[in-house]
């Protein structure tokens, strides 16, 4: 749907689709680039989350934390979601056993590429995403 969405065939569609998922035209925006950064599944990780086993968001703490640039601040976890609020990072776990990246330059989170079956990987690369949007300003 969101790739359609993005298409100039899709266009007329769009306001109604927005009024049925409750997003805004931020919230459209930020779909479409979970769209194209994770397929579907990005688009589904972006709009619900859901429950995972701790062991799953455990295991991929410890994987991330020699990673982190403030290793003694909090990391939230919450759903399906980790997040480092110190380094401006949150990867959401799929259900086709990928991490997505998140980051949110602008106070609200929003995909970034790379999504990785490692959370490693998926860490690595929002914080990539994270300075090349530093260094775009």
């Amino acid at each position: 749907m969101a790739r359609f969405l993005s298409l100039p065939h899709g266009a007329s569609f769009r306001a109604q689709a927005m009024d049925h998922l409750g997003l805004d035209v931020v919230g459209m925006g930020h779909l479409t680039l979970a769209h194209t950064h994770g397929g579907p599944t990005g688009a589904a990780v972006y709009l619900e989350p859901f429950t995972v086993d701790h062991d799953v968001l455990a295991r991929a703490q410890a994987d991330i934390q020699p990673l982190r640039p403030a290793p003694m601040a909090t990391i939230e976890s919450e759903h399906n979601r980790l997040t480092d609020p110190a380094a401006g990072v949150q990867l959401r776990y799929g259900p086709d056993g990928r991490w997505y990246p998140y980051l949110a330059p602008y106070g609200t989170w929003q995909p970034a590429p790379g999504p990785s079956a490692d959370p490693a990987d998926a860490y690595r690369a929002a914080r990539t995403a994270a300075r090349a949007h530093r260094r775009a300003r």
